[in-house]
């Protein structure tokens, strides 16, 4: 009489045979000593107490050997599980099927079995059970004497008290180490769920990172061409054209030398949110590289791109883009336009064309909006 538990020390013994080796010999012992008081009150010959002591007391320890060195363990502990019914059974038959022995033979291996491998346990059990019920019944003659003596029924009560109690604790052992395991891996689950949500903020940081200038947070020359062939195919399908704008801060190393690099970040940190602040949804701004910007401008043609470059370029003159002490730092920057079609083919040309028409502006004194004049 025994139940299906789990147990985790580390043996090179299977769990399976570990446990009901415990479980079968403590229960074949209670089963063995319900059964020899049957067997006194029967007055039974030497035979049936032989039988007795090989079924409960060396049977148990049988199987321990056979079972931890066989090569399939758990199948070999399951054959022998139908054997413990088998014989439960057959003692059933053998003692005339008393009523609380019987039942307590019977409930005892079925319920063990069935908590191995479900319904289909328990329909193996029941049959072994049968079986051996039968065997012994035509080999020793059918008798039903379901009556017992008093200390017989209560010892059979009594063990069937304890084999329910003690599944009852191994059941509950077994949920509360599951109940723990389980804690533990949600546990871990939402430790891992944080971790992916704090590697997909931090792949998202660093893809920023590798899109976004540190310093402005304006899109960097990197990703320039990548947006700019994408908006010349657009404009290509559509059939609208496409502007951009190259701005270039005027006399930027001055800044820096007399008012110091701080003060220098400072203003294209300014320029940035000015940017940002003049364009449209639609629009790109980039930090081209150190104190050059440029703006692309989707559906924009050149005279729009002029009267947008002009109303910066007023907004930059106007707006102080840093200070230092009581001193306001203005500034003042050249432009150079193109547009696609009109003055290039592809972003590498509008671009060099812009860098032509920014390089004009500046020769012909800064401070001002060029588009590309012929040679």
């Amino acid at each position: 009489m025994y139940a299906a538990a789990t147990d985790d020390k580390p043996s090179a013994v299977h769990w399976a045979v570990r446990m009901n080796h415990r479980n079968r010999t403590w229960g074949f012992l209670l089963l063995g000593l319900i059964c020899g008081l049957t067997l006194a009150q029967q007055s039974a010959d030497w035979l049936a107490w032989a039988c007795l002591l090989a079924t409960y007391l060396v049977y148990p320890q049988l199987v321990w050997q056979l079972s931890r060195h066989a090569s399939a363990p758990l199948q070999q502990e399951l054959r022998f599980m139908q054997l413990d019914a088998f014989l439960c059974g057959a003692w059933s038959a053998a003692l005339h099927f008393p009523l609380w022995v019987t039942f307590t033979l019977f409930i005892s291996v079925l319920m063990n079995l069935t908590l191995f491998r479900g319904l289909r346990g328990l329909a193996q059990s029941a049959a072994a059970w049968v079986l051996g019920a039968v065997l012994t019944g035509l080999a020793v003659g059918w008798r039903f004497s379901p009556d017992t003596p008093a200390v017989v029924t209560w010892s059979t009560l009594s063990a069937i008290s304890a084999f329910l109690l003690i599944t009852a604790l191994d059941n509950y052992q077994r949920s509360m180490r599951l109940h723990q395991i389980r804690q533990k891996l949600k546990a871990q689950e939402q430790h891992l769920h944080q971790q992916l949500e704090e590697i997909g903020a931090l792949q998202e940081q660093l893809q920023t990172q590798a899109l976004r200038d540190a310093l402005t947070g304006l899109y960097n020359r990197h990703h320039l061409h990548t947006i700019l062939t994408r908006e010349i195919e657009r404009s290509r399908r559509s059939g609208q054209p496409l502007s951009v704008v190259l701005i270039d801060v005027d006399h930027f190393k001055a800044i820096n030398d007399q008012w110091g690099h701080l003060v220098g970040d400072e203003v294209l940190r300014g320029i940035a949110l000015l940017l940002k602040a003049q364009t449209r949804l639609g629009d790109w701004c980039f930090r081209f590289g150190g104190e050059e910007f440029l703006i692309v401008l989707p559906d924009t043609d050149a005279l729009s791109a002029r009267h947008k470059s002009e109303k910066l370029l007023e907004s930059i003159r106007s707006a102080p883009m840093a200070c230092t002490g009581d001193t306001d730092i203005s500034i003042t920057a050249s432009m150079g336009l193109a547009t696609y079609p009109t003055t290039c083919t592809n972003a590498d040309s509008l671009i060099g064309n812009a860098d032509k028409a920014l390089y004009q502006a500046k020769r012909l004194g800064r401070n001002r909006i060029q588009d590309l004049l012929p040679h």
